[in-house]
């Protein structure tokens, strides 16, 4: 949590910039709210391939066919642009002619695709680009786009692309897919119509319509963390033998390797899943010591060569232990955010203001007085009168500081015509306080001697001809003030 005093008010310009514009860099949910968002008028679902396969098929052909898929917006987009992140593992596969094999599946959109290493037309008429940045360590990355004269995307399959796996894949092993929003300088992020008009449609579909959660299945799905929308898993082998004497027959199924202690004898660890605070640290307790490991999420949590997870940043990680005999197991780790209640003192003056800055998602503030402080939606207190108040910081139902604000009157001020916002200089921005203070006066509000200063026109109280007469003492017009 930080506290950043308010030193001045900015002035600024208003345009008419198109909303679009701000697209860029934005965030996932296009400025709309929660309500707004959950109300879109399209509220599409991006998936990707789920892919269950045995040792003998991924070996027998190396080559896997991955899909992009939406649901719920049939004739409603045309422009997308979508991230997508696969196992470091896996490789992009290239036909005869050294082209990658990404191919389209809609029959009316079209683009280009280019790579680090090579610039294409795609299988058409669709296109994108391969883009190695990465979301975390152990991941590769394609940027898809697409662009056509009218709506005429459809649902199912967007994108198919082909890659190969590595020839020393395991039962056990699991090669994440993931979709992920982004929008930089290079590529953004974009599920649009043919005017551009549906922003909650694209709002939903990369705040809702992605990282969809589902319950896995040990054996037929891995236990992987369910922030990855798709995968390919090679499934532990199963063995059956039957016994069979003069009187009975015994039948005995085992499961080669798995992903827990429970389903590999050769590798025990204390724990298959743990949830952690930000910061916190839990170190693996296994039967061996010959052990290497791995994080699926390093921006969640990190491991290190001992066997130490540290807690890195909410969401979900699976750490990876494999030891030199082949033996697999896995840890689900589940990062809270560090909820511990701050409590801070703030001592201001009759009309000062503090923005408070917190981390979180779903924030809100409250003040026990507001006769003393108030605290706007965005975060920033205004001291209004004399006394103690209380200013409550929320995360949802989580408290996350108490700020104990104690305001005290503010000094009297010397009198000089003309100085409404109190700087001891008298320009324009004099002007434009007093402006302000007259479109919202709780918002900007003037002292009460830079109301007494304000007052220069001659006659009593403050209105926008006081703003006048500064523009004109600013620019020379006037010579001195106030105006008898």
């Amino acid at each position: 949590m930080k506290l950043k005093k308010l030193l001045s008010i900015a002035i600024a310009s208003v345009f008419s910039i198109p909303s679009l514009s701000f697209t860029a860099f934005a965030d996932a949910n296009q400025g709309l709210t929660e309500s707004e968002i959950e109300n879109a008028s399209v509220k599409p679902k991006l998936t990707a391939s789920k892919i269950t396969m045995t040792l003998d098929e991924a070996m027998s052909n190396n080559v896997v066919t991955l899909a992009i898929s939406v649901d719920g917006a049939d004739g409603e987009y045309c422009s997308t642009g979508i991230h997508v992140y696969y196992d470091d593992r896996l490789s992009l596969a290239e036909n005869s002619r050294g082209r990658y094999q990404i191919r389209n599946a809609q029959d009316f959109l079209s683009g280009t695709y280019k790579t680090d290493d090579k610039s294409a037309a795609a299988c058409p008429p669709h296109s994108g680009s391969t883009l190695n940045s990465s979301k975390t360590a152990g991941m590769k990355g394609i940027f898809l786009s697409t662009s056509g004269s009218g709506n005429d995307g459809f649902d199912g399959d967007i994108w198919t692309f082909d890659v190969e796996l590595p020839n020393y894949a395991e039962p056990g092993d699991v090669f994440p897919i993931d979709i992920l929003y982004k929008s930089n300088a290079y590529a953004e992020d974009m599920f649009l119509d043919i005017n551009r008009e549906k922003i909650d449609m694209q709002a939903y579909v990369f705040t809702k319509g992605i990282y969809n959660e589902e319950n896995l299945n040990f054996v037929d799905e891995p236990i992987y963390g369910t922030s990855y929308d798709g995968y390919i898993y090679i499934k532990p082998e199963i063995i059956t033998t039957t016994t069979t004497t003069a009187t009975t027959t015994t039948t005995t199924t085992t499961t080669t390797t798995a992903n827990s202690a429970e389903h590999d004898e050769g590798l025990i660890i204390d724990k298959k899943e743990i949830t952690l605070k930000e910061n916190e640290q839990y170190t693996i307790t296994a039967n061996r010591s010959d052990l290497t490991f791995k994080s699926s999420n390093t921006d969640v949590a990190i491991v290190s060569k001992s066997g130490v997870i540290t807690a890195w940043g909410k969401g979900n990680a699976v750490i990876s232990i494999v030891d030199t005999d082949g033996n697999f197991a896995q840890i689900k780790v589940t990062v809270a955010e560090n909820t511990a209640v701050k409590e801070t003192a703030l001592n201001l003056m009759e009309n000062e203001q503090y923005r408070i800055s917190a981390d979180g998602s779903d924030i809100s503030y409250k003040s026990s007085n507001t006769g003393v402080a108030i605290v706007s939606k965005s975060g920033v207190i205004t001291a209004w009168g004399k006394g103690t108040a209380v200013i409550t910081v929320m995360s949802g139902n989580d408290v996350l500081e108490i700020i104990n604000v104690t305001v005290t009157p503010e000094e009297t001020g010397t009198y000089k015509a003309g100085d409404a916002n109190g700087d001891s200089n008298i320009t324009i921005s004099d002007a434009v306080a007093i402006l302000q203070s007259l479109a919202n006066a709780e918002k900007y509000p003037l002292s009460e001697q830079g109301k007494l200063n304000a007052d220069v026109d001659g006659v009593p109280g403050v209105t926008g001809k006081d703003a006048a007469v500064i523009q004109q003492y600013d620019a020379g017009a006037i010579t001195s003030l106030p105006i008898k």
